[in-house]
């Protein structure tokens, strides 16, 4: 006879095994209706299936693109490779995305789709933060302006996909099929949270340069430079106000600092 913590630990290990294995079973009380292996079955099954009904509301583009059937087999697979060690099932996804890039090399889309989904959700779970705003800036000189670098929200995520990903997720929201053949060219793309609410967007080449060039803390003047080799002298100062005013406007900063990071606001 089992004690009771080794009996839990084994039901545990017979719920989460990939295959039935039954050695619990000579630890079930037998009754009249209903062998112990259905009984056992019953278990197993319901286990796998709360996950993926927990994954398919983490992901509900994924479980759109994929279909019932091989969304199933699926998380069937992911779940038996990355059983669950989490005690909150918000965070059962977190390997979905490197799961589905190995299990089909062959569909890019689902590995990156489920990636974007899941930083919608982490977008909408980050730190409340207080956002930097223009006034802040009004702070400093315009000689000044040069030697500012910034600190980013949480909640921003600068992403590559390989395929067209916020095409094809618009396209499943709409429950418009046709035009995931037209969202298989690569793509980046921004994902982050405002009022409440995550955002995202596509981002040309350049912008995203620009993003991921500023996440390293370099200066605004520093960016300027870094532009000069894309685009004509003229238009650089011009397009790189544009894209801090887009980043205050869209609450994506959270200080600013002058030269070192022990001058924040």
């Amino acid at each position: 006879m089992m004690r009771l913590q080794e009996l839990q630990n084994t039901l545990q290990q017979y719920l989460m095994a990939s295959e039935v294995d039954a050695t619990i079973a000579a630890e079930i009380t037998p009754i009249a209706k209903g062998n112990i292996t259905e009984r056992l079955n019953i278990y197993h099954h319901a286990y796998r299936s709360r996950i993926r009904e927990a994954l398919s509301s983490q992901f509900p583009n994924l479980a759109k693109l994929l279909g019932a059937q091989v969304f199933n087999q699926h998380m069937d697979a992911f779940i038996a490779r990355h059983p669950s060690t989490h005690r909150n099932m918000r965070w059962l996804g977190d390997q979905l995305s490197d799961f589905l890039q190995a299990y089909a090399p062959d569909k890019p889309l689902y590995a990156d789709m489920a990636n974007f989904e899941w930083r919608l959700g982490l977008a909408f779970d980050s730190l409340d933060t207080p956002c930097l705003t223009l006034q802040d800036l009004s702070a400093f000189t315009p000689e000044q302006w040069g030697d500012l670098s910034f600190q980013w929200l949480p909640s921003v995520y600068l992403g590559q996909a390989q395929t067209n990903v916020i095409r094809a997720w618009m396209a499943l929201e709409n429950n418009d099929q046709a035009n995931l053949d037209m969202a298989l060219e690569p793509t980046q793309f921004l994902v982050w949270r405002k009022e409440m609410v995550s955002q995202f967007k596509s981002l040309t080449a350049l912008e995203a340069e620009a993003i991921a060039y500023m996440m390293q803390r370099h200066t605004f003047g520093e960016l300027c430079e870094y532009l000069t080799a894309h685009m004509d002298e003229e238009d650089v100062l011009p397009y790189a106000a544009g894209l801090l005013s887009e980043w205050l406007q869209e609450e994506m900063l959270i200080s600013v600092a002058l030269n070192t990071d022990s001058d924040h606001l």
